[in-house]
């Protein structure tokens, strides 16, 4: 088994020398992460959430022309304080050891996310099969490594792999049922990097995890509460403030408002077909809720007759990814720790369903805000129609329900 999680290993170290090579040895501006990177330098200077303030520390990093030039702006810092706040230390660095460090680390956490997946399924093995079929499962983490769009978040510096890590960490030790303070502590610290992943609670609710819900609770609020003690109250009423206008206070081109083609989201999806209103807002929320209660209420299904708490992980990580009020492609990733266990599922007992799903993630990922005016029939698609993202993530979160009705006998292990 060892052997056939090298070759996962293996193709990581591909991917990664090939996207990160040419950042490693020349120098870059990644845009993504240099929001991340001014707002903790300027964490104890002033309001991180105004762009114009970001802005400032280009001239002395000797970076503003550059950024204006290929991306003609700054873009915003859009996450909660306790990001920026941990992060200083980073910010202490030169611009150019930072992000050079910044894309070793996704690099290794996106070895160690595919690492956190082999070993659930190698402690349920008698459930998944590990022994007898390793390198049909070290194919399958392979496939969707190189079907979603991790290529994108490496080469831009984003922030997303490190999610994906946490959310699966928090996973494994919260179904291990043994370190629940510790998956807590790791579901905590994904909500304080963006406030998504709180969402994953629903999951753990219906598992009946209460000491993890209540360590994240009680972790999130230890996390914050540095930030609160050194001059933190005005970060997060600034943040506060901020995601109440921020449909006008993203001055980025992909989400100058949410009706953009570029957003992924339900909230996009609505506020294409009813411009940006009051109602596409209630939609987007009363649509993300259906969307968790139908999946807690097949897992509860599923789980009642010891099955299921795997590949409905699929349902609800969708449902987090179309949740959020801004989406792009770049979200897709965290699809990753239920797209395994569905995949593998669906390649044993239905082959089409199987290479349905692959396509569909596959779909999802693709950048069509960029092809729409590209291809004859994708620039005939009325703007309230553009939203093939989103259908894909639909059909996946379909896909992820389905399968966990349909699921096989219970396996001692998995009740």
């Amino acid at each position: 088994m060892r052997k056939a999680y090298g070759v996962v290993a293996a193709a990581i170290l591909i991917m990664g020398t090939r996207m990160l090579a040419p950042q490693l040895l020349r120098f870059r501006v990644l845009i993504d992460f240099l929001s991340y990177y001014t707002a903790a330098i300027g964490y104890r200077q002033g309001n991180i959430y105004d762009v114009d303030f970001l802005t400032r520390f280009l001239h002395p990093l000797g970076l503003y022309k550059t950024v204006i030039a290929v991306h003609s702006h700054m873009y915003p810092y859009v996450y909660p304080p306790a990001f920026a706040f941990y992060l200083q230390p980073l910010g202490l660095l030169r611009y150019g050891m930072a992000y050079r460090l910044w894309l070793l680390g996704s690099w290794a956490l996106l070895l160690g996310t595919t690492y956190l997946i082999w070993r659930m399924a190698r402690a349920h093995t008698a459930l998944w099969g590990l022994e007898t079929k390793p390198y049909a499962f070290a194919v399958i983490l392979i496939l969707l490594v190189y079907t979603l769009p991790f290529d994108v978040d490496l080469s831009q510096g984003q922030v997303n792999i490190l999610l994906v890590f946490l959310m699966t960490l928090a996973l494994m030790w919260g179904l291990e049922g043994r370190r629940e303070g510790a998956a807590g502590v790791a579901l905590a610290t994904a909500a304080l990097i963006k406030l998504t992943p709180i969402l994953l609670l629903a999951y753990f609710l219906v598992e009946r995890r209460w000491r993890l819900i209540a360590a994240t609770l009680g972790a999130a609020f230890l996390i914050a509460l540095p930030t609160l003690l050194f001059g933190g109250w005005a970060h997060w009423l600034a943040y506060l403030h901020f995601l109440l206008r921020s449909r006008s206070a993203l001055e980025v081109k992909a989400l100058v408002g949410t009706e953009a083609p570029y957003n992924i989201s339900l909230l996009g999806a609505w506020s294409r077909v009813l411009g940006r209103s009051t109602v596409a807002l209630i939609l987007h929320g009363l649509s993300v809720l259906i969307l968790f209660l139908i999946a807690m209420r097949a897992h509860a299904r599923a789980r009642a007759r010891g099955r299921g708490r795997w590949t409905v992980l699929l349902a609800y990580l969708a449902a987090m990814v179309l949740a959020a009020p801004y989406g792009w492609i770049v979200h897709i990733v965290y699809l990753l720790p239920g797209a395994v266990w569905v995949l593998y599922t669906l390649w044993e007992r239905d082959t089409k369903l199987a290479w349905g799903l692959l396509l569909a993630l596959l779909f999802a990922g693709l950048d069509f805000p960029e092809l729409y005016g590209v291809f004859p029939l994708l620039s005939a698609l009325p703007p309230a129609a553009r939203s093939l993202n989103t259908g894909a993530l639909l059909f996946i979160y379909l896909l992820g329900v389905y399968t966990t009705l349909r699921e096989g006998r219970g396996v001692e292990g998995e009740a």
